[in-house]
């Protein structure tokens, strides 16, 4: 997932100088969230849907202030009412969970579906997931082959991962294991541990000192391998192998992740 890179304007080879931010978006970039908090809230009052959403943000955290889980979903509401994508995204997650708003699958999956509309990668996966479950719509794992790819194609490692999925099981068409096999590795570059560990899977038979190297990568992600998967591994690799695929695991770093703030609609 490439991070959104910001061009530099070149006059007579200088580099132009970026406009300084606002004084709200200064004090949070700087980690004063008390003097953010109060500079939000008078825009935010005012009207202003980005202000609404770092507030309802704020609120939730309790950075600044209080932690308040219904002001948060109140000011996100306020944010998502007026377009903010990603206030739609936090107000189909809390309605959701129930998560100081009255919990409804149905109207949080809406909000998740008008965040995806707008483009946003992680609404867009998340609504994948939505319909490969039927958790708040139909039941349509086609359309979530869609919405998984929309999310892909802007480089989320998990969207990378659950497309992969949909082509080594074969969701819409017959399974294409090369398919997945890209898409997996794509989503492991980034760091992703179930994503290595389904790379190490498909690749064991074939090369198994890559398949080890991909293992150790998510075993440090966190992702558990069973103790039977190593032992076969070891009986088939020499001890020089093994050191090679470590010292390789050793040096591997994953490149950067999607963020949910690379996205210019948060701004």
């Amino acid at each position: 997932m490439p991070a959104l890179v910001l061009a530099l304007s070149l006059v007579a080879g200088a580099a132009a100088a970026a406009p300084p931010p606002p004084p709200a978006d200064a004090a949070y970039a700087e980690g004063h969230y008390e003097k953010a908090f109060k500079l939000y809230l008078a825009a935010a009052d005012a009207g202003e849907p980005k202000a609404q959403y770092r507030v309802g943000f704020l609120y939730l955290k309790g950075w600044g202030t209080a932690a308040d889980p219904k002001r948060a979903a109140a000011w996100f509401q306020k944010a998502a009412d007026q377009g903010h994508v990603l206030g739609q995204f936090q107000v189909g997650m809390l309605q959701r969970m129930g998560y100081g708003m009255e919990k409804d699958a149905a109207k949080g999956a809406d909000w998740i579906f008008k965040a995806a509309a707008q483009g946003n990668a992680f609404a867009q996966d998340m609504y994948g997931g939505l319909l490969n479950t039927g958790d708040g719509v139909a039941k349509d794992r086609t359309l979530a082959v869609q919405w998984f790819q929309k999310a892909a194609d802007q480089g989320l490692d998990a969207a990378q991962y659950n497309l992969g999925k949909t082509w080594e099981e074969g969701w819409v068409s017959k399974p294409d294991l090369k398919a997945a096999l890209k898409l997996y590795r794509a989503a492991a570059d980034q760091g992703l541990g179930p994503a290595q560990a389904a790379l190490a899977r498909l690749t064991t038979d074939k090369d198994p000192a890559e398949a080890y190297l991909w293992y150790s990568l998510a075993g440090r992600e966190g992702v558990t391998v069973k103790k039977a998967v190593w032992d076969n591994l070891r009986k088939r690799l020499t001890i020089r192998q093994i050191d090679k695929a470590q010292k390789r695991a050793d040096a591997f770093k994953p490149r950067p992740r999607l963020r949910f703030a690379d996205f210019a609609s948060f701004d």
